[in-house]
């Protein structure tokens, strides 16, 4: 015959499971604040790639963009020469002006010609392990954000008094428990 289990043992049953969704949902807000600091701070070191001799790069009036721009995740640029491309002679500085964070080179106006020019530089990008760290800590705070945005004041009142109605229970249920086994206790003594 199956055991039945009393109203007392449901009851605490049920409030393992609200207990062990309570936690779960305090472990996840905790992530989100604890990843949301560490945004940006993770601790994983930039990549930098070298680039020799790009060509196609002309010093003139008009800005020229370097190639690795193009790359979505690209932080900055920093410049290790700048050579005429018809003869290999270093352009001084004085003929135009660097970007490092645009990644883009343009003629100064004091500048006595146009050059055609090769462009030897560094380009610092985030490694992947930061990459894939950010898009985390972004899923789990717009996750957060998402959720808290449609839950109305409704929803929130709602959720205490059911939290409220579900300790009383427990309460109840405790002290009945506890006064049921002084019963029993006495019955054998």
């Amino acid at each position: 015959m199956v055991k039945q289990r009393s109203v007392a043992e449901k009851v605490e049953a049920g409030g393992l499971i609200v207990g062990a969704l309570i936690s779960i949902g305090f472990l996840v807000v905790l992530g989100v604040v604890f990843y949301g600091n560490l945004s940006g701070n993770v601790g994983f070191a930039n990549i930098e790639e070298t680039t020799t001799n790009e060509s196609s790069h002309f010093i003139n009036a008009t800005t020229d963009t370097l190639g690795s721009v193009s790359n979505v995740n690209f932080i900055s640029a920093s410049l290790v020469s700048v050579l005429n491309a018809s003869n290999g002679v270093v352009i001084g500085e004085g003929n135009f002006t660097f970007s490092s964070t645009a990644g883009t080179i343009v003629g100064t106006s004091g500048r006595t010609e146009n050059y055609s020019v090769n462009i030897t530089y560094v380009t610092i990008l985030p490694s992947q392990g930061g990459l894939d760290a950010e898009s985390v800590i972004g899923n789990q705070t717009a996750g957060l954000v998402t959720f808290s945005s449609t839950a109305t004041n409704l929803y929130s009142i709602t959720a205490t008094i059911l939290i409220i109605i579900l300790i009383s229970i427990l309460f109840i249920v405790g002290i009945s428990a506890m006064r049921r086994s002084q019963k029993v206790e006495n019955e054998f003594t």
